[in-house]
C-alpha cells in the first residue's frame, strides 16, 4: 500500500518487463486490438476495464458495513461517482473525505484496502512476468475477490491474536485485572460488529467472512469483461485481432485523488 501511495510501483517508465514494457498486458492483448495502453497506478486500479473486481470488492465491503442510508446511496451510484467518492479508501485506506454513513472502524478499512491492493497488484505482476508465449493471462474476477477476503480474514485473526495476548499479559502483570473495555472487547467492536465477519462458534473463535467471493453475489456489481478466447492473441502475435472495446487513460495518482483483474488462475 505504501508503494502505491507513493506512486512507486514498477509501472510506466519504471517497468522492468522485457516485452510490452510500460503497457497494460490485459488491454494490449484483449481490449484494444493490440493498440498500446500506458500502464499507471490509476489505470491498474480505476481506468482499466479489468479493474472492476477491485472496485466490486470495495462495493461489497461498503454494502456490508455501512448504514442503511449508505447502502441506498451506493446502489444508486454510477461507476465514475463510486470512484470519485471512494478514491481515498481504495488507494490510501482512508475515509477522511467520506460521509459518515459509509464509514466503518478505520483499522478494518485500512486492512481491507490493503488486501484488495495486494490481490490486484499480484495479478498484474503475474501477468507481467508470463512473457509472450506463456499461458493465458489471468482475467477471471472471482479469484481476486476470494484472495482479498482470504487476506482480510487472516488480518482479522492476527488482530485477535494480538488483542488476546495483550489481555493475558495485563492479567498476569496486574493479578487478574484487565481494562474495561478489554483488548478483545475492542477487537469485537471493530471486527465483529462491523458486519464483515461473524463468529460461528460459541466455544472458540471461528471467523467467517460475510463478504461475497463471487462477483455474481455482489448487489449491483460493476460489469467485468471476460476474455473471449483461451489464449491471448496479441501476446504471441501483436498483429492478431482481439476483441474490441475501450481502454482507460493513463495518468498518475495526482489525477486520481482529485477525483485492474483478472484474478489468479
Amino acid at each position: 500500500m505504501y508503494r502505491t501511495q507513493m506512486d512507486a510501483l514498477p509501472t510506466g517508465v519504471r517497468c522492468p518487463k522485457k516485452t510490452n514494457k510500460g503497457l497494460c498486458d490485459l488491454c494490449l492483448c484483449w481490449f484494444l486490438e493490440g493498440k498500446p495502453q500506458q500502464e499507471s497506478i490509476q489505470h491498474i486500479l480505476f481506468d482499466c476495464p479489468y479493474a472492476a473486481p477491485g472496485l466490486n470488492a470495495h462495493r461489497a465491503f461498503i454494502l456490508a458495513t455501512c448504514s442503511t442510508a449508505g447502502q441506498r446511496s451506493i446502489l444508486s451510484m454510477s461507476k465514475s461517482t463510486f470512484i470519485a467518492t471512494f478514491t481515498g479508501r481504495i488507494v490510501f485506506g482512508s475515509t477522511v473525505t467520506e460521509d459518515d454513513m459509509y464509514r466503518a472502524p478505520p483499522d478494518i478499512i485500512a486492512q481491507f484496502s490493503a488486501a484488495v491492493l495486494d490481490a490486484m497488484l499480484s495479478r498484474r505482476t503475474r501477468n507481467a512476468t508470463q512473457g509472450p508465449h506463456a499461458p493465458p493471462l489471468s482475467f477471471d474476477p472471482n479469484p481476486i475477490l476470494s484472495t482479498a477476503t482470504t487476506l482480510f480474514t487472516r488480518a482479522a485473526k492476527s488482530a485477535h491474536f494480538l488483542a488476546d495476548r495483550e489481555e493475558k499479559r495485563l492479567s498476569i502483570m496486574y493479578h487478574g485485572w484487565t481494562p474495561s473495555p478489554s483488548p478483545t472487547d475492542k477487537w469485537e467492536a471493530a471486527w465483529l460488529e462491523s458486519g464483515a465477519f461473524c463468529n460461528t462458534s460459541t466455544s472458540r473463535l471461528t471467523l467467517r467472512c460475510r463478504l461475497p467471493k463471487q462477483i455474481e453475489h455482489i448487489q449491483g456489481a460493476f460489469p467485468s469483461p471476460r476474455c473471449l478466447g483461451e489464449h491471448s492473441p496479441n501476446a504471441s502475435n501483436p498483429a492478431a485481432p482481439a476483441p474490441a472495446g475501450n481502454g482507460g487513460g493513463g495518468g498518475g495518482l495526482a489525477s486520481t485523488s482529485a477525483n485492474h483483474q483478472s484474478a489468479s488462475g
